[in-house]
């Protein structure tokens, strides 16, 4: 993904958003450096940050194929990453719903390349993670019920990625969730209306070098 320079990114969220990947030897090896990030930009709680730290380092020392037969039995067979899948299924107000997503990261000047689709969950959290905190927060506020659908769903196969959905939950002063939230139709008539309005727009951060993890 091929993303602005911006001097303002919450490296947490990009944390996130490589966690959420398909796991590779690189991103391994990363993970002892992701969790000091982590602990040090302090985002969370205590106790939420150490159960973080400690997921990390425990994908640390498991065989890289069992890990990615896992992610793969998990987010190709149960759980979605596609947050628009919730709202539209494969319906075409999905896909016009996309076309407004992609526009809006136009409008921020992120770009996405071929491929990608704008509604996959960590490429979302790559987007939030160079946005100033209000901005990020108007953005959780509109998709949580989805984020803690999929961290409902991610308990339910006993799946510690769901520690990154509740640590998201937390991060907008919400508990995680016990039961699958439902999400009324009304949410979801308001969440297309803010990638279709143009006058739901937000200011991104003058650009001044690139923020690296």
């Amino acid at each position: 993904m091929n993303h602005r320079n911006s001097c303002m990114s919450i490296k947490t969220f990009k944390i996130f958003s490589r966690l959420l990947s398909y796991p590779s030897a690189e991103l391994q090896q990363s993970l002892p450096e992701l969790a000091d990030i982590l602990s040090k930009e302090q985002l969370f709680e205590k106790a939420e940050c150490l159960k973080l730290a400690n997921w990390i380092n425990s994908l640390s020392s498991i065989d890289l194929i069992d890990w990615q037969q896992d992610y793969v039995s998990i987010f190709d067979s149960s759980v979605s990453l596609y947050l628009f899948e919730y709202l539209h299924g494969q319906s075409k107000d999905r896909g016009q719903a996309m076309v407004d997503l992609s526009d809006y990261y136009k409008q921020q000047d992120f770009q996405i390349i071929a491929g990608e689709l704008p509604d996959y969950l960590p490429l979302i959290l790559e987007f939030l993670s160079e946005q100033d905190p209000d901005v990020i927060k108007d953005f959780l506020q509109d998709m949580l019920k989805i984020i803690a659908k999929i961290g409902f769903k991610l308990k339910q196969s006993e799946s510690d990625y769901s520690l990154i959905c509740d640590a998201l939950e937390l991060f907008m002063g919400q508990k995680p969730r016990a039961t699958s939230p439902i999400i009324p139709i009304q949410v979801l008539s308001e969440l297309d209306k803010t990638w279709q309005e143009p006058a739901v727009t937000f200011d991104a951060s003058g650009n001044c070098g690139t923020c690296k993890i």
